[in-house]
C-alpha cells in the first residue's frame, strides 16, 4: 500500500489515482471474490483505479490466483492483516463491503466516521450503516457488476464522493458516537420506567 499512498489520495492529494479499500477475514461469505471479479470491470473502465484489501484467511490463494488471471496484480494489491486500519482508511476514496453476511459492519462504521463513502452489499445490520444514496451505495450480494457500477459512480464523481462522506461523518456523530448511544439508552431506560409507573408497577 506504500507506493500507493506515497502519491497521495486520489481526488486531493495530487493524485488522479483513486483508491478502493476493502478489509475483513479472507473467507467465502466476506464475499471478496466479488470484488475481485468487480476490480476487473471497474480496471477495464477506469485505469487510474487501485485496489487495496486488507486481512488473511483461507481465500488467500484462490484470490491470488485469480487476480493474476484477470491482469490485475499491479493494481489490486492483498495488504495482509493490519491492526491499524484507522491509520489507512483516510487515504481511501471509497471502502468497498461485498460480504454475504454481516452483522453490524465495523468498517463501514469506520469509514463512515473518516468521511469516506462505502459501496455495501444490502445484507444484515449494514443498512442501518449505509444510507442508499445518502452516506454510500447498497447493491445485492454476488453481484459483480452492480459492485462495479457503484464503484464506478464515485470514482467519477468527486463531489458526490464528498457529499456522501460527509453525509455518513454526520450520521456516525447523530446516531452511532458514545454520546448518541448513551442518550438513546436513557431514553429507552426512560420509556421502560414510564410503562412499569403506568402498568401500576412499583419502581
Amino acid at each position: 500500500f506504500a507506493p500507493l499512498s506515497a502519491s497521495g489520495r486520489g481526488g486531493g492529494r495530487g493524485s488522479s489515482n483513486k483508491i478502493i479499500l476493502a478489509a475483513g477475514r479472507l473467507s467465502p461469505e466476506k464475499g471478496f471474490a466479488v470484488l475481485v471479479e468487480a476490480a476487473a470491470v471497474v480496471r477495464k473502465a477506469e485505469g487510474q483505479c487501485r485496489f487495496v484489501l486488507f486481512g488473511e484467511g483461507v481465500e488467500r490463494p484462490s484470490l491470488e490466483r485469480r487476480i493474476g488471471e484477470l491482469g490485475l496484480k499491479e493494481h489490486f494489491i492483498l495488504a495482509g492483516f493490519r491492526d491499524d486500519l484507522d491509520h489507512w482508511l483516510p487515504w481511501a476514496d471509497v471502502v468497498v463491503l461485498p460480504s454475504f453476511t454481516e452483522g453490524l459492519p465495523n468498517v463501514a462504521l469506520e469509514a463512515s466516521a473518516a468521511g469516506i463513502p462505502v459501496v455495501a452489499t444490502a445484507v444484515g445490520g449494514t443498512p442501518e450503516v449505509v444510507r442508499d444514496g445518502e452516506t454510500g451505495y447498497l447493491v445485492p450480494s454476488g453481484n459483480p457488476s452492480a459492485l462495479a457500477s457503484r464503484i464506478l459512480d464515485l470514482c467519477r464523481d468527486d463531489d458526490k464522493r464528498r457529499s456522501l462522506g460527509n453525509a455518513g461523518r454526520r450520521l456516525m456523530q447523530e446516531q452511532f458516537s458514545f454520546e448518541a448511544q448513551a442518550a438513546a439508552y436513557q431514553r429507552l431506560f426512560a420509556r421502560l420506567v414510564d410503562g412499569r409507573s403506568a402498568c401500576g408497577v412499583a419502581a
